[in-house]
């Protein structure tokens, strides 16, 4: 298979996750290649709009080194991450789940597809048409949403966890998510790191 069928093949695999197709998300979850995959779907929006980022500041490509703009494109990234295995490991350790992390994490990163939304609202900053940050915000709302959604069918599907539980380990990891991004923000960026 080429390369571009194989990144179509993928691109399917990771909508299949966001309509909670139980076998896509059961086959995402057992290929070991899908945990590159994975990252890849995760850093690809970032990477583009660091990049993009750069060109749209007055100072130009130079900025890219500037922790106002590299940490706020990461921390998310980080903190879903973070989030992930920690959503899995409380599902295992208090409420019984029966899933692998590295599974868990795998689907869920496919379902961060949401987030490549960013990647045209990037480019239009690069034009001048607006702020882009504002933008990232609510593209980072959404990809929360769909997100949480992916890991309450996890819990209940793959993790075999009960409805109940199954939402309180998602308020647990939304709790989480903002918990583990002020803490690197406030590490990485300082005090004017935002959220949203």
């Amino acid at each position: 298979m080429d390369l571009k069928n194989y990144a179509v093949s993928e691109a399917k695999d990771a909508l299949a996750v966001l309509k909670f197709d139980k076998v896509k998300m059961a086959h995402v979850g057992g290929k070991i290649e899908s945990t590159r995959n994975g990252i890849i779907i995760l850093l690809v929006p970032a990477v583009f709009n660091i990049i993009f980022g750069a060109l749209s500041f007055p100072s130009g490509f130079s900025a890219i080194f500037s922790r106002y703009l590299i940490w706020p494109l990461l921390i998310p990234v980080f903190s879903f991450v973070g989030m992930v295995f920690g959503v899995s490991f409380v599902a295992r350790k208090y409420f019984h789940g029966v899933g692998h992390d590295i599974e868990f994490f795998r689907v869920l990163s496919y379902a961060s597809i949401v987030s490549w939304l960013s990647i045209p609202a990037g480019l239009l900053s690069i034009l001048g048409i607006f702020d882009v940050f504002n933008l990232l915000s609510l593209i980072n709302l959404i990809f929360i949403v769909f997100v949480f959604a992916v890991s309450y069918h996890m819990l209940l599907d793959y993790h075999k966890v009960h409805k109940d539980d199954a939402v309180k380990i998602i308020v647990i990891g939304v709790l989480g998510y903002f918990v583990i991004q002020w803490i690197l923000g406030r590490i990485l960026v300082g005090s004017v790191y935002r959220y949203f």
